[in-house]
């Protein structure tokens, strides 16, 4: 890992620390009302590492522990916080056209993405509206990943699904090569 200490220490600047900012904010009157929400847009790399963003991912893994453990201490004033954890979805700052029109990116969705594609903004802003909303009351310090399936989906050093050999259908070589039954 080659990362000067000056930027690693940027990567929490940027991340983690205004979200502690925020929360320590908002939470003196959500306690005192005994109600509210906080909901984050966080990233999925912290759930699965992302090669070569060792500090982008630890900055956001601490990012996700911080907003997850807020959420459990104040669940008993009926406040919620929550985190949406994306990893794909088309922005103008990470996944802007000139990126998503690149065929190497495009290979790489069509590969890593079960979904096939990139999730919009407007699907995460309705999950977001959703963990902001009364019917959202008994979810509380969840990460919620917002992968289009990438997250439960990895890869073997040959490029085949890694879970298929130990999920093997009924007639299908199972695990360890046995028939299933």
């Amino acid at each position: 890992m080659d990362i000067a200490d000056d930027d690693w220490r940027a990567f929490f600047d940027y991340i983690v620390d205004p979200t502690m900012w925020f929360v320590r904010a908002a939470l003196p009157q959500m306690i005192e009302r005994r109600s509210g929400k906080i909901v984050a847009i966080t990233s999925a790399a912290s759930l699965y590492g992302a090669p070569e963003s060792a500090a982008y991912t630890t900055a956001r893994a601490a990012q996700n522990g911080f907003l997850k453990t807020v959420g459990h201490e104040v669940a008993e004033y009926n406040v919620q916080v929550n985190a949406i954890a994306q990893n794909i979805t088309k922005n103008p700052t990470f996944w802007p056209p000139e990126v998503i029109a690149l065929p190497e990116v495009e290979r790489m969705v069509q590969a890593d993405v079960p979904a096939k594609r990139y999730a919009e903004g407007w699907e995460s802003a309705d999950l977001a509206v959703f963990l902001a909303s009364q019917r959202s009351n008994f979810i509380c310090g969840e990460v919620i990943p917002f992968t289009g399936g990438w997250i439960t989906f990895s890869r073997d050093e040959n490029g085949e699904p890694w879970g298929r050999h130990f999920f093997a259908s009924p007639g299908d070589s199972g695990r360890y090569g046995k028939e299933s039954s």
